[in-house]
């Protein structure tokens, strides 16, 4: 759903969102839901099935409500306490960056990349488990392939 227009989409939809609420009164959850997910299906090509949308819908018709009340205070205090705290990783895209830059854009996927990976560990064989039987092939040549049981 991203991409480098990402925060292009991200204001746009919010422009969509602003104009619905305006023009329509009395909203409720259901109706901006299904706006909401009327726009991520048909421009992102995405469809939602977690429930978060209803959840989304009934926070904005909540949030809208207290904005109109004067109660701006309060849905900056919910939102401060709602939104998770994100990193967002910019990864270059074929025709985004100068030939000039390349090395500079290896460099920092390099770095980038390396950070990411360095808390990473991998598991060795335990030694509990069996070793794993090798696989001979038949007499015709095909290899005929076991799928155990995992633990």
């Amino acid at each position: 759903m991203g991409g480098p227009q990402a925060r292009e989409k991200e204001q746009w939809l919010v422009g969509v969102l602003e104009q619905y609420f305006a023009e329509n009164s009395n909203l409720h959850p259901d109706e901006v839901g299904d706006l909401i997910a009327d726009i991520v299906d048909n421009e992102f090509d995405t469809i939602i099935e977690d429930g978060s949308v209803g959840q989304i819908s009934a926070l904005l018709c909540k949030h809208y409500q207290l904005c109109l009340e004067g109660r701006e205070n309060e849905v900056l205090e919910s939102l401060s306490q709602r939104l998770p705290q994100t990193r967002t990783l910019r990864v270059p895209v074929a025709g985004d960056y100068d030939s000039d830059d390349e090395a500079e854009m290896q460099n920092h996927i390099d770095t980038e990349v390396s950070s990411q990976m360095g808390g990473l560990q991998l598991n060795g064989p335990s030694s509990s488990q069996p070793p794993s039987r090798r696989q001979e092939p038949d007499e015709d040549g095909w290899t005929v392939v076991r799928h155990g049981r995992r633990t």
